[in-house]
This record gives C-alpha cells, sequence and structure tokens, in this order.
C-alpha cells in the first residue's frame, strides 16, 4: 500500500517593507493563498496523495501555513497567522562539532592590530610579525610571502561546537589539545602569503594571509547512539594528499564530559578515550541514517564516490555500494549525492559533447528486507528539469602545482535546487526551489521504477510588497541525519 507523503517546506520571504504596509495586503490575501501547476511533464495523476507543506513568512510576523496536496489537480488549504513578536521558521538542526585550521583569513580595524591579542592571529603571530617588519611605513596591500617551518611546528586546529562549552581569553575551548593530538607538522617548503597594510606611523591596520600549502585540515562530528561523537578527521595537502606525520585519517569515537563550571554544564572531549575506529584516507562525510542506527561514510575517489554502512553501534561495516549514478568521472558531468534518513539520491548531469545541452539523471538507493541498501530507481529526468544558462569555467592542474582555466563555456545547467525528497517503497518525491533570486516557484518531481512520471512547477499566488521575494529552506520531524560535510 502506498503511503502519504508528507514534505515541509519552508519559504522564509526575505522581507524589505514594514509590517504596516503588508497589513492591507494580507487581509485581503490570508485566506485566498493557492499554487498554480505549471505542468512540464508527465501525468498529475502519478501524484495522487502526496502533499506538501509549505511555510511562507513575511516580516518575521506574518505566518501562512499551506498544504499542497497534489493529483489530478492541485490544491491547497492555507492557514494564516500573526505574532507580534518576530518569529523565524528554521530547519530543525542537530548539535554539531568540528575541527578546522585556519587557513586563510582577512581582518581590518580603525585602530592599530595587535596580533597577539586577536584569537585568529595569535597562533600566527611570529609570522605576521616577520611580514610587517618587512612592510614599509604607509604601505597599502603589501604582499609578503613568509617560510612558516622557523617559526612553527604544527598548525593550529582550532575547535567550533554548538554545544555549551568553556571559554576562555582564546575563545570556546572544546578540544583545547586538539591542535597536539592530531599534530599535523609544518614542513619545509610551507609558506603564509600575507598581504599587509600600514598607516604613516608604522601600524598594522589591515591584514589578510593564506597558507597554500593546506588544502584540507577540516573535520566535522555527528553525535552516535551511545552519546559519544564521532568525527571524520582529514589532513590532506594543496595535491590532496594526506599530510605525512600527521595523525591518521578516518573516523574517530570521541567521548565528551559535563563539567560544572560556575552554575553552567559544560560539554569537554576526554581526550585519553578518543579512538580511532575506522581509518580512511579518501573520506569526505558522515551522516547518521535510519533513525541513527546506522552509520554512513561516503569516499571520493577520481571515479566518483561510495557509501560504506557501519552498524553505529559496533561500527561493524555492513555494506559498501557506489553513488556516483551516471556520472562515473564523465569529465563532461557533475553530480550531487544526498543522503535521507533511509535512502540515498545521486542527481547526475552529463554535458553532451560539443553540444551547450545536458541531460540529467535521479538514481535512488533504498532500504531492502535484508536490510541493505539497493537501487530501486535510475530514471533520465531532463524531460521534467528546469534549466538555464550559466557558465562552467574548466580548470586544470599542471606540472608547476597550480591551476590554470582552460575554458569558459556557456552551458546549459539543470540547475533546480531542492530541499528534500522522500520514497514511499514506490515513489520518489522531490521537492525544492527553482535556483534563481526572487523566485518563489517550487519545482516538482515524481519517479518510480519505471522512471520520471511527472514534473512541475508549483507557484503561488501571494508575493510580498515591493517584490522582495522567497527563499524556501527544509524542516523535518526530526533534525537532518548527520549531513556533516567537508
Amino acid at each position: 500500500m502506498r503511503r502519504s507523503l508528507m514534505l515541509l517546506l519552508t519559504l522564509a520571504v526575505v522581507s524589505v517593507g514594514i509590517l504596516a504596509a503588508a497589513v492591507p495586503y494580507v487581509n485581503q490575501n490570508a485566506e485566498t493563498v493557492t499554487y498554480t501547476e505549471q505542468w512540464r511533464y508527465g501525468n498529475p495523476a502519478a501524484g495522487e496523495g502526496l502533499q506538501i507543506e509549505s511555510l511562507l513568512t513575511s516580516n518575521g510576523k506574518l505566518h501562512w501555513r499551506n498544504t499542497i496536496t497534489l493529483g489530478k489537480t492541485v490544491e491547497t488549504d492555507s492557514d494564516f497567522y500573526f505574532t507580534a513578536q518576530y518569529e523565524e521558521n528554521r530547519e530543525l538542526s542537530r548539535d554539531t562539532i568540528s575541527l578546522y585550521c585556519q587557513s586563510n583569513m582577512s581582518m581590518s580595524s580603525s585602530g592599530p592590530i595587535d596580533f597577539l591579542e586577536q584569537p585568529e592571529t595569535a597562533w600566527l603571530a611570529d609570522v605576521l610579525t616577520a611580514a610587517a617588519e618587512q612592510t614599509p611605513a604607509g604601505a597599502e596591500e603589501y604582499a609578503v610571502t613568509v617560510p612558516l617551518a622557523p617559526h612553527l611546528d604544527y598548525y593550529e586546529i582550532a575547535d567550533d561546537s554548538s554545544l555549551p562549552i568553556r571559554h576562555t581569553m582564546d575563545g570556546p575551548q572544546f578540544w583545547p589539545t586538539a591542535t597536539e593530538f592530531f599534530h599535523v607538522p609544518v614542513r619545509e617548503g610551507d609558506v603564509a602569503e600575507i598581504t599587509i597594510s600600514k598607516d604613516d606611523q608604522g601600524n598594522v591596520y589591515s591584514l589578510n594571509y593564506l597558507l597554500p600549502n593546506v588544502d584540507n585540515i577540516y573535520s566535522n562530528g555527528i553525535q552516535g547512539p551511545d552519546g559519544c561523537w564521532y568525527l571524520l578527521f582529514t589532513a590532506r595537502d594543496s595535491d590532496g594528499n594526506p599530510i605525512p606525520g600527521a595523525a591518521p585519517q578516518g573516523i574517530y569515537r570521541i567521548p565528551v564530559q559535563k563539567l560544572d563550571y560556575k552554575d553552567d554544564i559544560l560539554d569537554q572531549v576526554v581526550e585519553n578515550e578518543v579512538k580511532l575506529v575506522y581509518a580512511t584516507e579518501d573520506g569526505s562525510a558522515l551522516y547518521g541514517m535510519e533513525d541513527d542506527t546506522r552509520l554512513l561514510l561516503t569516499t571520493d575517489t577520481e571515479d566518483g564516490s561510495t557509501a560504506i554502512l557501519f552498524d553505529w553501534a559496533t561500527m561493524e561495516q555492513i555494506q559498501t555500494f557506489p553513488i556516483s549514478g551516471h556520472y562515473m568521472g564523465n569529465e563532461g558531468g557533475w553530480y550531487q549525492s544526498q543522503m535521507e534518513n533511509d535512502h540515498v539520491v545521486t542527481v547526475s548531469t552529463l554535458r553532451q559533447e560539443e553540444s551547450d545541452s545536458a541531460s540529467q539523471w535521479i538514481t535512488v538507493w533504498a532500504v531492502g528486507e535484508d536490510g541493505l541498501y539497493h537501487q530501486v530507481i535510475d530514471c533520465d529526468t531532463t524531460a521534467g528539469a528546469e534549466s538555464y544558462k550559466q557558465w562552467i569555467s574548466t580548470w586544470k592542474l599542471t606540472e608547476d602545482g597550480r591551476y590554470y582555466k582552460v575554458s569558459d563555456d556557456n552551458a546549459a545547467e539543470w540547475s533546480a535546487s531542492y530541499s528534500n525528497s522522500f520514497f514511499d517503497g514506490e515513489r520518489f518525491l522531490r521537492v525544492g526551489y527553482v535556483d534563481q533570486y526572487w523566485d518563489n516557484r517550487i519545482h516538482v518531481q515524481i519517479c518510480d521504477s519505471q522512471g520520471l512520471q511527472y514534473a512541475a512547477l508549483l507557484t503561488c499566488n501571494l508575493t510580498e510588497p515591493g517584490d522582495s521575494g522567497f527563499l524556501i529552506q527544509t524542516e523535518n520531524d526530526r533534525p537532518t541525519p548527520g549531513s556533516v560535510s567537508e
């Protein structure tokens, strides 16, 4: 039996008008919100029983909750409510932790900048001081390259978290010794590219720096069913290779303890219990799947992406399957994979040789009765896609280790940006918005094992005073599963 699907979208209106200007408009239209179908492909009856809930918000005080029922005809049931205080519909989200290296930064001030007093520059103070000493007084955007090895042993790894954490003079301290734990070494030849501006008295009032030899020292974490955090750590150079001497790359289990500090309950890593539970050099993202009973790791190679599924309680590897769809390393195309609680979807866009045209495919993997993911849908959705022209630039890595632009083509990209998707065992529903500014049209696609069954644009009659436009965000019954990518 097919189950009805409820897809929630938040259309948060970017409002520049004032409430008083909107009230007469609301009084006239509050009970008449409708979505009109602009048919693109297939049979509208394919959407029978599917519902989309859109939340329209104007100025944070005017709200419309609209239930769009698909089928042979599109029907809209709308409820309006007003809040005296600003109220924003936000996506439910889980707490996050992350580690990163501040590989680039810009800073300016009306007064002199003291490198040691700024948390963002304190770890590079000696390097920045060396650059400042080479910068003449009164110079603007003076460029200096400084070798790092004489001044630093390791790259600093900072932490960030949405958890309640201890704050010090240097900022939040979720993992105060992360730099020592992961020990990513500065190598001979690593440099900082620094630009400094000084006033006539020789005081630094503006600076920016770039560490070009570090491409990726960055990791995000997701909380597991055991209460520990699971963090995918990577440390790569500008060529994408692991940095020798750093801690092993892979998934780390990170226990966190609660600290009672001045009547606040704070979280901090228990470093002596941190453990590497899966080593990988190709990991790119972690996701909590199937109500957080299983952990999904995506890995990127030259041929595309692979998903590795783990039992989260035991970290036993269950399954490995490719998720690149029809891309498979095709240089004339691109792909994007999206992880939902019980399925994985990949949209592959393939450019045609010597042509501006492109084709689009949707491939869906869902959990079967055996508990494994199986490909259940693989269909050409080109006929139902929205397209517009955009410039696509191609860059090539040359022997000198730098990227150069080798082409700049006006190509057709299938550009609708999707907020969410659902699979009911038979039908796959994708809903989002057309990726153009000031556009409130919702794009709907419905597929099954036989292919694309229906595609349409749904246009709302409600427009903001001043035509300021709409922005769609996803809102789910549960926090976005994992969704922690580098």
